[in-house]
């Protein structure tokens, strides 16, 4: 038996090419859509340097083992502008299963939110979800919506992408009852609205929740001038928001709610653990879990407010099954919505009996530079608990010891100049 990957063939793509070429090295394309027309599952489609038309990819019998790659090689490989598929006003369109999209430069060139464009949208249907689409490396900017948008779409990777600029909503936005995405190692920022949206959209059809979602590595600043949350959660069960730094957001930090769908459809049974979250002052809560967001485990974080409201507010549908502790913060919001401080909160509820209150500057290398790794003496440094699932921190720097430290940094001192 012959097995599909003794079929794969890698395709080309040139501005200098010819769509009446045979797609060979020696003889490339000229459009990335005629290219998606002429290749078979398992086919790599190679892009070389050069500004190029939207393209859309629509539904084919693919697999795990006949996944079809689009990957930008050599330098930068523009997409400008949008074309219109399925409806929707999209640069770079998937409605099918195992697709890879890699390292385009795309600008989506909305001027204003005037028009519900996208930069990259993976999409199937209620019942009918495609799955295993990776969005790797891309950037994008400047999308009338939404930059990277999927919907009803089951294990999808999105990974490495840089995100900003869109005009009416959120970077990234996970919709649709899509169970297990993994959004790691993104940068995100510039959007009115969330720098990621993960929605189970209980109105919208299927069970209504997000289950599996591992969230890690991101970096999310300078989001929601309109109102959300940086990390803006509605209706996620069952997931890990990790190593994350959050910071500069003008509404929230990370918010764990119910979509309005009812105390059902809140955030339960998730894992928040060494993240970084800093909020300027005018801001609103770092931290919060509401409506019904009940089991939560929120653990070595590094929850400060620059300004006078609170690291961490729950109100009283979401304190059942709470474990909160070795975590940094300011001041806590109680479930009676009354601003305490950790030693109040701590003899209300038992939360949070090893976590510490300090300041950024106690905290932080260089906090008025964005510098949040870790000053020597640090609070944070040794004081947290090992979880299994701690691996490495934001940087790739591998976590040691039994007692880990706080937030996305692990602390490594600086090597003198003379030393190195």
């Amino acid at each position: 038996m012959v097995s599909v990957s003794a079929w794969a063939a890698d395709f080309h793509v040139s501005p200098f090419g010819s769509d009446s070429a045979d797609g060979s090295r020696e003889r490339p394309w000229r459009s990335i859509q005629h290219g998606i027309d002429q290749i078979s599952p398992g086919d790599t489609l190679l892009v070389e340097s050069g500004s190029y038309k939207p393209f859309h990819i629509d539904r084919w019998d693919t697999s795990r083992e006949a996944r079809i790659t689009v990957r930008a090689v050599g330098g930068k490989v523009s997409i400008t502008g949008y074309g219109v598929y399925d409806d929707r006003y999209t640069a770079i369109s998937v409605l099918t299963s195992y697709v890879t999209i890699e390292g385009f430069d795309i600008d989506v060139g909305a001027v204003s939110a005037g028009l519900r464009s996208r930069g990259i949208r993976v999409s199937g249907e209620e019942g009918d979800h495609v799955r295993g689409v990776h969005i790797l490396r891309n950037r994008i900017r400047n999308a009338g919506w939404v930059g990277i948008t999927t919907s009803y779409a089951d294990d999808v990777l999105i990974d490495g992408n840089t995100v900003w600029g869109s005009k009416e909503e959120h970077g990234i936005y996970v919709a649709n009852s899509a169970d297990n995405p993994m959004i790691v190692n993104n940068t995100v920022f510039l959007n009115p609205e969330a720098g990621i949206q993960i929605n189970g959209d209980p109105e919208l059809g299927g069970d209504g929740i997000i289950t599996g979602a591992l969230v890690a590595g991101n970096r999310i600043y300078l989001n929601g001038s309109a109102g959300s949350a940086a990390l803006n959660l509605a209706s996620v069960r069952d997931s890990v928001f990790m190593n994350n730094l959050i910071y500069d957001n003008q509404s929230q930090g990370i918010a764990s709610w119910d979509d309005e769908g009812g105390e059902e459809y809140g955030c339960k049974n998730n894992l928040y653990i060494n993240n970084t979250v800093i909020m300027p002052p005018g801001s609103r809560h770092v931290f919060s879990l509401r409506h019904g967001s009940t089991g939560n485990r929120v653990l070595n974080n590094i929850f400060v407010h620059l300004g006078g409201k609170d690291s961490l507010a729950v109100d009283r549908a979401s304190i059942a099954g709470l474990r909160s502790d070795y975590n940094i913060v300011t001041r806590i919001e109680d479930t009676a919505g009354r601003l305490v401080t950790l030693e109040s909160w701590q003899q209300q509820t038992g939360q949070d009996a090893h976590s510490l209150v300090a300041t950024a500057a106690e905290v932080f290398r260089d906090a008025a530079s964005h510098d949040y790794s870790l000053r020597e003496g640090s609070p944070a440094i040794g004081r947290g608990v090992a979880v299994e699932i701690l691996g490495k921190d934001i940087t790739g720097a591998v976590r040691e010891g039994p007692r880990p430290d706080i937030g996305a940094y692990r602390y490594q001192p600086r090597v003198p100049a003379g030393d190195r």
